[in-house]
Formats: structure tokens, sequence, C-alpha cells
């Protein structure tokens, strides 16, 4: 993230050589200074799918005024994390939901609900929400026509919650984020915002880097640059040219007529 722009890549999948975990999940940061967020963040402590931050170096990152801090959430799936600027407050959340299991769906979507309202409530500032990662879920809302009538309707939490928190899928309709053998393809990986932030949206897609893993990696950029403010003319009363205002109240009080207008 960035003072002008946000930028999130998700969800990198890594290889189970490199963390010895079957599925482990990222926030990737375009910047070659991610030790801050990463070690305020803390975000390769949990057990299972760990979460790491990943560095691009082709992009700077000015952390003069980014705060950052983890937000406790009790489950192995999901790390958030609160990520102050000047101007607002981001929630961002990494998220893992396992497939087939609508118990963790359901556990996964309230524990998100729960942090979304507590996050709004306790800040007092514009805030705004980002949920990133693999949602294991098949929905037309997000992966267009070619869902089938079987698969539709699984994602019903995920649609809940999306309604009761004014989110949007910044997806293309229909783009593919997960490839497995055969040809097979789909779209189970979500970049959900608040509404503001959406409207900040300059690009999403998949990423043009390949990292080895069959889930593709998500570019999201917004443009956060606040609107330029032309800041009116103000008069200032000392430098008034009092000698010529004098002049002219003068003027105009000679040419009023005098006598009394009052009948008696």
């Amino acid at each position: 993230m960035t003072g002008r722009a946000i930028y999130t890549d998700a969800i990198v999948t890594l290889r189970p050589s490199q963390l010895q975990k079957l599925e482990s999940l990222g926030l990737y940061y375009n910047s070659p200074e991610p030790a801050i967020i990463y070690i305020k963040c803390g975000f390769a402590i949990n057990p299972i799918h760990a979460c790491v931050a990943m560095a691009d170096p082709q992009h700077a990152l000015d952390t003069e005024d980014l705060e950052a801090e983890q937000v406790p959430i009790l489950s192995p799936d999901l790390t958030a994390a609160i990520v102050r600027s000047p101007e607002r407050d981001v929630l961002v959340v990494s998220v893992y939901v396992e497939g087939r299991n609508e118990q963790a769906l359901e556990a996964a979507m309230g524990q998100l609900h729960t942090a979304i309202v507590e996050f709004r409530n306790g800040s007092g500032r514009r805030t705004d929400v980002i949920l990133v990662g693999d949602f294991n879920r098949h929905d037309a809302l997000w992966g267009g026509d070619e869902v089938t009538g079987r698969r539709q309707g699984e994602a019903g939490p995920i649609i809940e919650l999306i309604g009761e928190h004014g989110l949007h899928s910044l997806l293309p309709r229909g783009t593919k984020t997960w490839e497995g053998p055969g040809g097979i393809a789909s779209t189970i990986d979500l970049v959900l915002t608040s509404t503001e932030l959406a409207d900040e949206m300059t690009s999403c897609g998949i990423h043009l880097t390949e990292h080895g893993s069959d889930h593709r990696a998500i570019r999201t950029e917004f443009d956060t640059t606040p609107p330029e403010r032309t800041p009116s003319d103000r008069l200032l009363f000392k430098n008034a040219p009092w000698l010529e205002i004098k002049e002219r109240v003068r003027t105009k009080l000679e040419a009023l007529p005098c006598g009394g207008t009052v009948q008696a």
C-alpha cells in the first residue's frame, strides 16, 4: 500500500516445499519493504494456512504515513490487519475457506462479519474493507454463466455477507482464478471491497506473473489520491483600499436627498 495507491495482489498459493503446508495463502504487497507490515502483523504465525507478505521490488512503498496492526481472529484460515493512513483505516483480510465444508463456510463468514462490525464501530473515521482469498465456492455473481445449476446457491453465506456490508466483487465476472488438470478452470478466488473503495478501483485482474500454483495471483489497484481542492480567494480586510471606499461612500451619501421624510 502506498499513500497514493493501494496494491493488493492475492491470492498467492505457495508450493508445499516453501512452507511445508498443503495450502498457504498470502497477501502480496507491491513493495520492496514489506518488513514493517510483515513484522507488525505477524503474517507467518498461523499454523495451518500460514499467510505471508511478499514483496515486488518494482514498486516503492512510502511507510511514513502508514501504520499497521494485526486483528486477532480465532481461525487459522483468516489473517486480518488494519492499515491506517492519515485519510482512512483499511481492514485487509486474507481468506481461505475449506471446500465442501458448510460448517467451515458458516464459521468463516461469521468471523468476517464480526471483524467488519467491530472495525467499523471502533474507528470513527472513514473505513474501507478488503477481503481477498480462496473462498472455494461457485456462484454466477463472480463465476459467470458457466456456473452450473447444481453449484449455484452453494455460496449463500458469502452472498449474505456481501449484501449485509455493501461489498463488491471486483474481478470481472467469469475470470478464471483456478486451473486444474485437464484444462478445468473456475472462479473461486475473490476480491471483495467496500463501496467507496470499489469506486476508486483502477484495475483488477489476473497477475501476469506465474507463481507455480494452480491458483492465479490477482492484482488489484486503487487510486486513493484525494481530489484536489481549489482554494477560493479570501478577502483580507486589512488590505482593502479604505481611502477609496471612504470616498465612494461619501459620494453616494452626497447624492441622497436631504430633509426629513416623516410627516407630522
